[in-house]
Formats: structure tokens, sequence, C-alpha cells
């Protein structure tokens, strides 16, 4: 477990640093010295002259243990305070590749090899699918390699099975639908994790892929920080594995947890 463990928090760090760059890059000089006052807190007035770069502000922040690839609430609420809906949308976009591959890891049955801010939509979301489906050893049989393979884009087989699994959903657009096409979305990294035992670098490129898309369904609906209000609104607290059921086809996998977790929490009767 530990070998595993490892490469896939390093990518995780790797692509958080990645995207603090991106924001470093584009904030102007106004915003960095919004940026330096936001941080007062954290950052004294007799020592502000030293920071000259929002790198170097992040990285005292990491020290504060105020952001971290587990957590990025912080700079996503200064993002939103400056009017910078862009990167808004990025620090989003990141949260949800974060949680797709925890959920990923979870229902491999790896346990908290990764972590999560206190939103921890995958790992609730995974606690509520081990509920109502036993964790299947699926045996894909090479189908989703094959599909990404053939150049079909991920989104595409991700809608897909959103219309036969949840249809109406792209009318509908309600917390409801959004939760189950995640849950189909985390079960798509899922079962690349699975294809590829040696590498999680094509999980996390297929999570972050579909964490794009899965945005720009949500923006049509609320907010982030919305949604992780709902799912944990809705989370139960189940913490119970069931044993493995026999093997079953990846796309029937995915369609049959739905349906289950469609009737037993992600319905308009529950309000």
């Amino acid at each position: 477990m530990s070998s595993r463990r490892s490469p896939m928090v390093e990518d995780l760090k790797q692509l958080y640093r990645a995207e603090l760059v991106e924001i470093s890059e584009h904030l102007t000089k106004e915003e960095f010295k919004k940026l330096l006052y936001y941080c007062t807190d954290y950052i004294s007035e007799s020592s502000s002259s030293s920071f000259s770069t929002p790198e170097e502000i992040f990285r005292r922040l990491e020290e504060k243990e105020k952001i971290s690839y587990e957590k990025v609430g912080f700079l996503t609420k200064f993002a939103d305070k400056i009017g910078r809906k862009d990167l808004v949308t990025k620090l989003n976009r990141y949260e949800i590749t974060r949680e797709l591959m925890i959920f990923a890891v979870n229902r491999q049955g790896l346990g908290a090899t990764i972590n999560s801010s206190t939103t921890s939509v995958g790992h609730r979301l995974a606690e509520m699918a081990d509920v109502v489906q036993d964790r299947v050893d699926v045996r894909a049989q090479g189908m989703i390699n094959s599909l990404l393979g053939s150049g079909k884009n991920v989104s595409n087989i991700l809608d897909v099975i959103i219309r036969e699994a949840v249809p109406g959903s792209d009318e509908t657009q309600n917390w409801n639908d959004l939760a189950l096409c995640f849950v189909i979305a985390a079960g798509i990294v899922w079962l690349v994790l699975r294809e590829n035992q040696e590498s999680d670098n094509d999980a996390l490129q297929v999570a972050i892929d579909l964490a794009s898309h899965l945005w720009s369904m949500m923006a049509k609906i609320g907010t982030w920080e919305e949604f992780c209000k709902f799912v944990r609104k809705r989370h139960t607290g189940y913490s119970s594995v069931p044993e493995p059921a026999t093997d079953s086809p990846w796309k029937m996998t995915l369609i049959d947890l739905i349906e289950k977790m469609k009737e037993n929490f992600f319905n308009e009767k529950q309000g």
C-alpha cells in the first residue's frame, strides 16, 4: 500500500504546485498587494516588505497550514473577494480532480491514502457507494483503455453513461443529479485506476479532464462550496464495507450503483 500511496500523493502535490505557479503568474501587482494584506494574520507588517512574489506568500501559508494540496479554500475565498472568477474556477477544478481521485482510491480499498479538506466529497460519496453496492471486483477487460485509446473524449464517455443512468439531468439541473454525475465520473476514474495498476498518472489525467466537465455542469446550478454542503447533508455516516460481490461488466456496475444511490440518497423525496 505504501508504494502506491506515495506516487499518488506526489502527483497531486505536483498538480497543486502547478496550479499555484499559474495563479502566481496571473496576479497583477495590485492583486499581489491585496494578497499580502489578505494574509496579515500570517505575515507581520514588519516582515511584509521581504515578500516580493506570490510564491513566497504561498510558502508562508503552507508553513502556517492554511493551504496545502489537501485544502485551497483560503485562496479560493481570496480570489472570489477580488473578483477573479477565473482563478476560482481553476481552484475549483483542482478540488474536483482531487476528490475524484479520493473516491477512486477509497473504492479501490486503499483506505485513506490521500486526504482532503473538511469538504471530503470524494470520501463521503465513496462511503455512500459502499453502503448501497459491494466493492465489486470489476474486470473491465481493457474496455476503458480501449475507449480512451480510440480517441473518444473521456467527457463523451461520461455523457453517454449519464444519459442512460440519469436521464434528463441536463434539463433538471439539480444537486441530486449532479451528485450522481459526480459518482459516475469518479467511477470512471476508479476503473482506469484498476486497469492501470502500474501507474496512477492515467487515472489522474482522466480525473483532470472529467473535473473540467463536471465544473461546467456545476456552474449552471451553483458553487463548489454549495455542492460540498449538499453532499455533507446527504451523507449518513455509514462506514461499514460489504464483502466483494461477483464480477460485473463495468458499465452495468456504474449504472447499478447510480440507481441505488438515487434511491437511497439523491432523490426529490429527501428535500
